[in-house]
């Protein structure tokens, strides 16, 4: 888990982020951070979403408070991703 300001950093030095908001697809319609792709971690096929991404290249990750974003890393890790940020605080938290 990083903070948004080391978050924020690791994003604007990565020319292609991987940025995965983890909430509901109504979630993500009410804000979200820009270059964001929701893959909604209750959905079926939550882990087949996930594995469309890159697994040697980082990703950053986010929920609302931090409780889904950290069991979806606990099921990336065991799919074979080594660098995944999760954002302290969730989307709740972020500001701009």
């Amino acid at each position: 888990m990083v903070t948004q300001k080391i978050w924020k950093e690791l994003v604007a030095e990565d020319h292609n982020p991987q940025i995965l908001d983890v909430r509901t697809a109504e979630e993500f319609a009410e804000g979200h951070v820009h270059g964001a792709v929701n893959m909604d971690f209750y959905a079926n096929d939550f882990m087949d979403q996930v594995n469309t991404l890159h697994k040697d290249h980082p990703v950053y990750i986010y929920c609302h408070s931090g409780g889904r974003s950290a069991r979806a890393i606990d099921l990336m890790s065991a799919a074979g991703f080594n660098q995944v940020y999760d954002l302290q605080g969730g989307f709740s938290s972020w500001e701009d």
